[in-house]
């Protein structure tokens, strides 16, 4: 019974432990131009265009449609083919995209953020936080999915700003290993509760206009290292490598504000098919990127922002407590009931030795 106990209470510590991991989590499915994930005005979108001869270069769908099970439980088997194009497709193709048990299922649609950048100006998108900041310190996880295009030179950076301090980077992308949706983690540390995250979006060169596309943000409490992802029928490769984050200076018209860069414990992406990393140095600051290539043959994954976990866990909380309370009386109880017998036990001993002391000769 004690290990029972024992059993419960680590139970109940461990939900209580995970959910309270969860700083911050926001998607696109319900959003529209004005209330969103973002502070600031980005297009809400299901899709950019459509399947044509050359591969795409915009989201033809969202997260949750490709990566998430449909009503069926199923998921996107990514990548595939299209008609006779010579390009993997890693998006549903017009609501659809082929399934372990049908080449055709319908996906569930959902919407993502959208910026195309026509100029080289910055777009900066601050999250949208209910208290307006994030409510966590110490070593955090930021995950969250983005879509870059194959053209064009563009940068996306993760800035940090705490009250009373300069910004500093957390991380910054310039390139996509494929022609996707990248599931991108970086951990970063925290001093001060009540922080912003702004993510800067810039084209580097005049030539074309790419599409860049995000969804599914959160942030955790702890190391990216420490976060747990399920994953069913999927084989992963990893491969370990050492970049340089590079630490820039944010120039302004009449003054120049100090950026430094948060201590990273590591950056992970993980894309769907194949990876890569550019190295680049202006100030050295060695992190571990880990890049876990995906086949995906069928999976279910644990996306931010899904409502039924905190109603299960407000389910199996009550009940954790339930059954502690019912353990613990039931023990109660019981080690009341022996006493009582032992005690009974030691009464009847006493009367006997008592009637034997007096019918004994003298």
């Amino acid at each position: 019974m004690r290990l029972f106990l024992c059993f419960i209470y680590f139970v109940f510590i461990n939900i209580v432990y995970v959910y309270t991991q969860i700083l911050y989590e926001c998607n696109f499915d319900d959003g529209n131009i004005l209330h969103h994930c973002f502070t600031m005005s980005i297009s809400v979108v299901s899709s950019v265009g459509k399947a044509d001869l050359l591969p795409p270069d915009a989201p033809l769908s969202d997260v949750t449609s490709s990566l998430k099970p449909n009503d069926k439980g199923e998921v996107c088997q990514l990548p595939y083919q299209v008609k006779d194009y010579d390009w993997d497709m890693y998006f549903c193709h017009d609501d659809h995209c082929p399934t372990a048990s049908n080449p055709n299922s319908w996906c569930n649609i959902g919407r993502f953020g959208h910026v195309q950048l026509f100029d080289t100006a910055e777009h900066v998108f601050p999250l949208s936080t209910p208290t307006g900041g994030i409510n966590g310190t110490d070593e955090q996880c930021l995950i969250f999915y983005y879509y870059m295009s194959m053209i064009g030179t563009k940068n996306i950076t993760i800035f940090k700003q705490e009250k009373h301090t300069h910004e500093e980077i957390i991380d910054s992308i310039t390139s996509s290993p494929f022609n996707g949706w990248i599931r991108y983690n970086v951990s970063f540390i925290s001093r001060t509760s009540d922080y912003e995250i702004f993510f800067v979006v810039q084209k580097m060169s005049t030539s074309g206009a790419p599409h860049i596309g995000f969804d599914e943000i959160s942030i955790r409490q702890g190391s990216c290292d420490d976060q747990i992802e399920t994953t069913i029928q999927s084989i992963i490769t990893s491969s370990e490598m050492t970049t340089q984050d590079e630490i820039t200076s944010k120039q302004t018209g009449d003054s120049t504000t100090g950026i430094t860069t948060t201590i990273l414990s590591s950056t992970s992406i993980t894309p769907i098919d194949t990876s890569s990393s550019t190295t680049s140095s202006k100030e050295e600051i060695h992190t571990s990127t880990r890049v876990e290539n995906i086949i995906i043959s069928s999976y279910a994954q644990i996306l931010p922002y899904e409502t039924h976990h905190i109603i299960i866990l407000s389910i199996i909380i009550p009940l954790v407590w339930i059954v502690f309370i019912v353990v613990v009386i039931c023990i109660k109880r019981s080690n009341h009931i022996r006493n009582e017998r032992s005690n009974s036990n030691r009464n009847i001993r006493l009367s006997n030795q008592i009637e034997l002391h007096d019918v004994s000769p003298a």
